[in-house]
This record gives C-alpha cells, structure tokens and sequence, in this order.
C-alpha cells in the first residue's frame, strides 16, 4: 500500500470509506502538467456538505487567511474524522469556484513519509517527471525551479504526520505559495511554521443531528417522523459524541431500518459494553484511530493513554488527579522532587492532547477522553498483553458479582459510578496480579474483611464518595500499596491502624468523617503527600503526627495551633492550607514559611469543595490567596500578601468598602512585611520567622526598597465577587504594580462604582492638575469579566493600554456605557488593541456604548457577540421535524 498519493480515484474511494467524501463522487481529480504547452484540468472535489456556523466560520478563516500576503502556512488540525479533510476539500473547491488564478496541487500525505517520497507525489501531482533522477539534492532544485514559475499556488498537504524541510523538498516560499495541512498533531503545525492554525471539535448536537439526517438520506428519515423511531435516533445520534466519522458510520448501518425494534436494538448495543464495540468501532474505525496511538514515541505515553479509560465515559478527569494515577503505578519515576514528578506528567498529557487522543477542557484544567477513542483504548486493553483492563463504569451494576469477571489476569479494574450497595461477607476475588481498583462513587456501604485478601500487588484504593463506614482492618496487609483515597466519604468513622503500608505515598481523607487521623499514620516514612482537608470540625486531631513525616511533600489541612509543626516539615514543596481568621492568616505570611515553597495556597474562611475544585486542580503551579465569607470590617490589621502571589480571589466578604484600603500595599507597610517586621507578632510567630529567615536564599531578601516591579509583579488572576459593600478596587498606583495581571473577573458587587479609582492623589501629595487622568498599561491583560455590577459607571477615567486583550465579557452593568481603550489607531497608526477577539454583552449595553471618535460601532460589529442570542440558542433551535 502506498503511504502518499496525488489525488486519485483509488484515494478518493478510500476517503469515501472514512465517511469524508460523498458516496456518489466518481470524479478524478487529475493536476495535468503545467507545462508550457498544458494546463490544470480544474476539477472539482467531490465532498459532503458542511454543516453547523462553526464549520462555515472556519471556511471563511481560510479563505481570509489565503489573501493576506503574510500568511505562508496554514495547519488544520483536530482527532482521527472530525473533519480536517472535509473542511480543505471545501477550501479547494471554493477556491477552484474563485477563478483565480491559483494552481491548486493536493497531496495525501499519511504514515511512514520521507523527503524523497514527498519530491516524487508532489511533482507527480503537477505533471513535472522526477522519477529518473537519484540524487535528492537535485530534484528539490528541479521541483523548485518548477514551481517558482508559477504565479500563484496553494499545496494541500492531507493527513501530515511530521513535520519536515520545505527547502529540501523543494517547495518554494514567496507572495505566490500558500500551503494548507491537515493533520492530527498540534505541534506539526508549529513545527512547520504555520502562521495560523484551526482546531477542528466535534459537532453540536444540532449539526451531528443535520449530518446524521443528511447521511440517512431522505427516504430513511421518514421513519424519523415516528415519535418513537425519531426519540430513538436523536439518542443514538448522542451516542457518536458529535465524531462526524461515527456518525456517519451509524447513519449508514441505519439506512432502511423502519422497525423501532432494531433502532432501540442499536441504542442499546451502543450503551451496553459489547465486547468488542463493534457498532462505533469496526476495524476500519479501528485502524484509522490506531495510527495515532502507533505514532506515540514510547511505551509509557501508550500505558498512560490506556490508563484514562478507567474514567468513566464522558467524564471531565482532572489533570492532578490523572497523574497521581500514573505515578503510583509506576509510569513516573519517583524523584526527590514532586513538582518534577507532575512536570513529567503534564508533559505526558500534552503530547496526548497534541495528537488529539485526549481533549483539554475548562482552561486547561481538565482532560476528556472522546467515546471512540476511549473504545479503540479498551479493545486495546482486551487483546493479548498487558496491562489487561476490566472496566465497567457507568453500567448500573447493582451486584458485585454479576459486574466483576473473575479473571486473575486483569491488571486493573474499574468499576466507578455503579449502584452497588453492598458486597457479601465472604466475597473473596482473587486477583493477584491487581495493582488498580476503582469503586469511586457508588453508594457502597460496606467492605467485608475478605474482600482485599488475595490483592497483594495492589497499588491505588479508590473508595472516594462512597457511603462506607468503616474500612476492614485487612487493608493493613496491603503492604503494596500506594495511594489510598478516600475522599468525600462522609459516613466514615473508622479507618485501622495504617502501620504496615509501607509503600503508601499518597493518602486522602479529606471531608470524610473520621474523628482522628487513623494509628500508624507517623510510620508512613514514606508518605509524600496527605489531605486532611475539612478536618477543622474535628475535635479529636493529634496534628503532632504530621511533623513525624519525612518525606512529606504536599499537604492539605487547617492550620491551627500547627504552625511549628508546618515549621519542621523541611521536604514540604506545597501547602494547602485553612485558617481560622485572618490574623492567623497574617502571622503565617509573616514568618515567611512560604518562601520555602515551590507554591502554596492560603485560604481564610469556609468554602464548600465544589467552589474550590474550580481552580484547585492546577493549583500547585500557581500561588494562590482567596478569603472566603470573611467579615473584614471586624479586623482591626490590614492583609499582607506573599510578594509571589499569582491568584488572589476574594467572595461573599462583609465590610470590604475598597480593596485598595483592606490591602496593605503603600510602600512602607509592604517594606515591612518583606524584612520580617516581628512587631505585634506572638512569641511563634517571632520563632518562626528567625528560623526561617536562616534558610532564605538571600535572593529572597529585600534591601529594605520596594521592587520598582510592582508590588505583586506575579499577581496573574484576580476575581472578586459577592463582596456587597466594596465600592472602588485599586488606585493607579496599585493598577501599575500590577504588571502580570491576566485574568480580571469582577461579578455581583452590587455598590461597586469604579475599578481603578484616581483619588489616591492626596496621599501622593499631588495637585489637582496633577491628578488627570493618565494612560496605563497592563500588557498581560487578557481577559476582563464584569457581571452584575448595577452600579459601576467607570472602570477607568483615563486610558488603558492593553495590548494582550482578547475577550472583554460586560452583563448587567447597566450604567457602564464606556470602555477605556482605544480599541484601533494612535498616532503612530499602531492597532493598539491587536489581540482582541471578542466583546460580548447584551445588545442594550452594546447600543449604549459610548466609544472614541477614531472608533466605530460598525468597524466593532464583528467583534460583537450577543449575550441576549447566546441565551435565546438552545436545543429547541435544532430541525425537529426531521
């Protein structure tokens, strides 16, 4: 079979079989020479239909893209049939449809590409014969000669798997040539040098549902008019998870069925677990999708892809939590450091996201493993080696019996979010060779004694969110084992003696209800990180323990009474941690522990765990301050903030009437902070900063002046929202210490009236003349987000130069009728807003905008994104009658 071909019957058939190419195309598509004597044979592609606004927009992208003399390069890039071909055949024939004078050459690229064979397609494609010479020097000059004379040129470059050297291939690179790739990997695009880049998802639900009609064709949707067969068929539909090759694939085998018996046969074979998948996955699909995973450099990423299918099917899994899997199974390497250990891991999980087996979601936090590629991973799992997987997540199992096979091979198994209650005394599964066992999010109330007795390999116990009360004192034989988690088990009362684990790295008690940290816990010499989150209501709490841990690199806790204790953890990288109030909270900053860290997060107040969860998964890459239901009004201090600050967040505070006054961020209070001012500090807190002052690097030391940085030169992400007395937020002095300022997000404050305020000016000494209004930058600004803000009318009197913005988000202001940017020209002819991408916001607001004489409403327009048309869109839009 050939890796890479022109354009040819035989290649279009085979696109056709991929569900990409319409079924009745029996064109050629032939590129005759272009010699002197011979031109282009301008046949069109034949191609299905493109369905959906997003789908049209990206067209649009392109062929935008195509007239602007700076853009050479242009990758199309997204998972195995989500329509990368699709969408450049429709490039290439909307350019053939143009009449302009391009020469237009489409190669399919694929597997197992070099130089040589790319010279010989390519020129095989433009009639210009290379096969008689050798040397590969001189066909790269020969094919470049050839194709420099041509006066305009677009190369598609289908299913491109690496990148490679334009120059020694021969393609040459001016005004006239354009090149269009697609492929699967994110990084070939940036390898190649493509100046723009599209990512192609999947479909809605309205679109898959047009596609799915569409590909049925009209005499099978009849059937659709039936209430029953249609319901049925929206909910298979739902099944291909918006993958157009799936659709398709389903829409066909589904072609002529008129009894509403085989359509629910079908929905029920797609949500049941068959054996091999057969109806998403058939070996074609199977094929097709597996050449990613061939390509995946190493055996550890491939374990570490097939690993995510123990999540159950849709689920959003949470970066840390994904790692903290790999590494106690022994794809990661133990280091000293743990930051170096979740380094490797995000790097594994980059690479899978960039060969579109994994999807990023909710900014990076999360990753989602498509249905299809998740089936490919299981049948992956099934065959003859290892590691083999029993997953059964998400099937309704009520017993253990009839959900567990009892097969000693299996290597883990999955069984989480099944309404099992019970497992029966006596249950005794004999798996040796288990080293993963999920039971996370079943109603499980008990685990007899039996049940660990033969899992002597076993490294990860998940039993999170589970209704268990007690843990058999068995699970101390697990000498294996390595992460025990128990998370959100809030009828947990007893856990035994955790002496004998050994190897245990990883331990989660958080926001269960255990009435003391379980026996043993001081000899876990090997323990590297430990949640005892929620555990403030306790009142049984020896938190003496916690110092008796050597290798101690993580925590979560409340901390009170334990700031010693925190003190004599000399391994601890990240810290997690509760206060009580905020004086507590001072005398901590103060002492300066937090300099010994690689990141920290300091919370003051109560916060349920599904608020947190929001920005806690990447947490440990970020330094992180959030006050949270405090009544500030009642402190007599003023905050300090650690100099390293990334985040701070701040919600549903009492008394707060200007953040600039409740942070102490004049020059003189925060040289104070910074050189360990001990007045007014308890006898620990005084104890703790002179020993810790003793292990700074003297980097760390100030020289008694403020950094002309910025007072929080890292600060990147700041949110503020239901703080009901607040009425102004920074000055300009403080606007302009905040130089890495990223995301700003400001929502329900119902008295605040300005964001950056300019009546700092007599604690400046500065006339009145000297107090206009000045022009300010904040370069990293990406984002701003101001909701329900009834009263705000100004955000800034001046000018903000903000030359990172890319989304501005205004609701329910209805007083803030004007935006301090100049959002297109200065004097220089600079485009001063060059980022931005998006302005959204009801159409009342955007009428009442008032802009700046160079700025239109209608040069805008198209920025423009209607909150009142976003929450008019909805599902009832989709064609129901079909």
């Amino acid at each position: 079979m050939r890796n890479f071909e022109s354009v040819s019957l035989e290649n279009v058939e085979n696109q056709t079989n991929s569900g990409v190419v319409s079924d009745n195309l029996r064109k050629n598509y032939v590129v005759q020479s272009c010699g002197k004597h011979q031109r282009e044979e301008r046949v069109a592609l034949g191609v299905r239909s493109m369905v959906g606004k997003v789908s049209l927009e990206n067209l649009e992208k392109i062929m935008s893209w195509l007239n602007d003399d700076k853009i050479d390069k242009i990758g199309v890039f997204g998972m195995g049939g989500c329509g990368k071909t699709t969408l450049a055949i429709h490039v290439y024939n909307r350019l053939l449809q143009s009449e302009l004078p391009y020469v237009l050459v489409w190669v399919t690229v694929g597997m197992g590409f070099d130089v040589h064979k790319l010279q010989l397609c390519i020129s095989s494609a433009v009639g210009l014969d290379l096969d008689q010479e050798k040397d590969e020097t001189r066909r790269a000059a020969m094919l470049h000669n050839f194709l420099a004379k041509k006066v305009k040129y677009v190369l598609f470059l289908d299913n491109l798997w690496d990148h490679f050297s334009f120059e020694k291939v021969g393609i040459p690179f001016s005004g006239a040539c354009k090149v269009i790739i697609t492929t699967r990997m994110l990084s070939v695009c940036g390898r190649i040098g493509c100046k723009k880049t599209i990512k192609i998802g999947m479909l809605g639900s309205c679109e898959a549902w047009e596609l799915f009609c569409s590909v049925l064709g009209h005499g099978s949707c009849e059937a659709l008019t039936s209430d029953d067969i249609g319901h049925v068929a929206r909910l298979i539909c739902q099944e291909c998870a918006g993958l157009p090759i799936s659709i398709v694939h389903l829409a066909r085998s589904l072609r002529g069925v008129n009894s509403v018996s085989e359509w629910k046969l079908t929905l029920h074979r797609l949500r049941g677990i068959p054996k091999e998948h057969e109806l998403l996955m058939t070996t074609d699909l199977f094929l097709k999708l597996h050449w990613s995973y061939a390509k995946l450099t190493n055996a550890t990423i491939k374990l570490s892809l097939l690993y995510c299918t123990l999540y159950p099917k849709n689920c959003k899994i949470p970066r840390e939590e994904l790692i903290r899997l790999w590494i106690s199974v022994g794809l990661i390497e133990e280091v000293s450091s743990l930051q170096a250990q979740y380094d490797k891991g995000h790097t594994i999980i980059n690479k899978l996201v960039d060969c579109s087996l994994l999807d990023s979601s909710e900014a990076n936090h999360f990753v989602k493993m498509h249905d299809v590629i998740r089936n490919m991973a299981i049948r992956i799992t099934r065959q003859n080696i290892r590691p083999q997987f029993l997953v059964k997540c998400g099937a309704q199992f009520k017993d253990l019996a009839e959900a567990l096979a009892f097969k000693e091979d299996f290597h883990a198994v999955s069984l989480a979010r099944n309404d099992i209650t019970d497992i029966p005394l006596g249950t005794f599964p004999k798996y040796p060779k288990l080293s993963v066992l999920l039971l996370q999010h079943i109603p499980l109330k008990n685990v007899p004694a039996s049940f660990f007795l033969n899992m002597p390999s076993l490294f990860v116990l998940d039993l999170s969110s589970t209704s268990i009360q007690s843990l058999p004192d068995s699970i101390s034989d697990l000498q294996s084992l390595k992460s025990l988690l128990l998370r959100c088990c809030q009828k947990l009362t007893y856990v035994p003696s955790l002496a004998n684990l050994n190897a245990l790295r990883i331990l989660d008690l958080g926001y269960s209800a255990i009435k003391r940290i379980p026996y043993g816990i001081e000899k876990l010499t090997m323990l590297r990180e430990l949640d005892l989150s929620g555990f403030h209501k306790l009142k049984e709490l020896n938190y003496g323990l916690i110092s008796r841990l050597p290798a101690l690199k993580r925590i979560s806790c409340y901390v009170m009474g334990i700031l010693q204790q925190l003190n004599n953890l000399r391994s601890l990288e990240i810290l997690d941690a509760t206060f009580h109030n905020i004086s507590d909270y001072n005398c901590y900053v103060k002492s300066e522990h937090w300099r010994l860290l690689d990141s920290f997060h300091l919370q003051v107040g109560d916060v349920v765990e599904q608020e947190k969860k929001t920005y806690k998964e990447v947490w440990h890459y970020s330094n992180i301050v959030a006050f949270y239901g405090c009544s500030l009004a009642a402190e007599r201090e003023q905050l300090v903030l650690p100099e390293n600050l990334n985040q701070l967040h701040i919600n549903n505070c009492e008394g707060l009437g200007s953040l600039c006054d409740m942070l102490n961020w004049d020059s003189s209070s925060y040289k104070n902070v910074h050189a360990g001012n001990s007045q007014g500090y308890d006898t620990e807190c005084k104890k703790l900063y002179r020993e810790n002052s003793k292990l700074h690097n003297s980097k760390y030391h100030l020289d008694g002046d403020v950094k002309s940085g910025g007072l929080l030169p890292n600060l990147e992400i700041c949110t503020i929202s239901r703080c009901h007395d607040i009425e102004k937020l920074f000055t300009p002095t403080q606007i302009m210490g905040l130089e890495s300022l990223e995301i700003l997000e400001i929502r329900d404050c119902s008295e605040l009236k300005e964001l950056i305020s300019d009546k700092d000016c007599n604690s400046l000494n500065r006339t009145p003349s000297e107090c206009s209004p000045h022009t300010f930058k904040l370069p990293n600004l990406r984002r701003l987000e101001l909701t329900k803000l009834p009263m705000l009318s100004s955000i800034y009197r001046g000018l903000l130069l903000c030359t990172s913005l890319q989304s501005i988000l205004v609701d329910d202001c209805p007083k803030l009728t004007r935006l301090p940017f100049s959002f297109f020209l200065d004097d220089q002819h600079k485009v001063l807003l060059p980022m931005l991408q998006q302005i959204e916001g009801p159409d009342e607001w955007w009428d009442s905008l008032q802009l700046n004489q160079s700025d239109t409403k209608l040069s805008l327009q198209t920025l423009f994104r209607s909150k009142n048309s976003t929450r008019g869109s909805s599902e009832s839009g989709c064609d129901q009658s079909r």
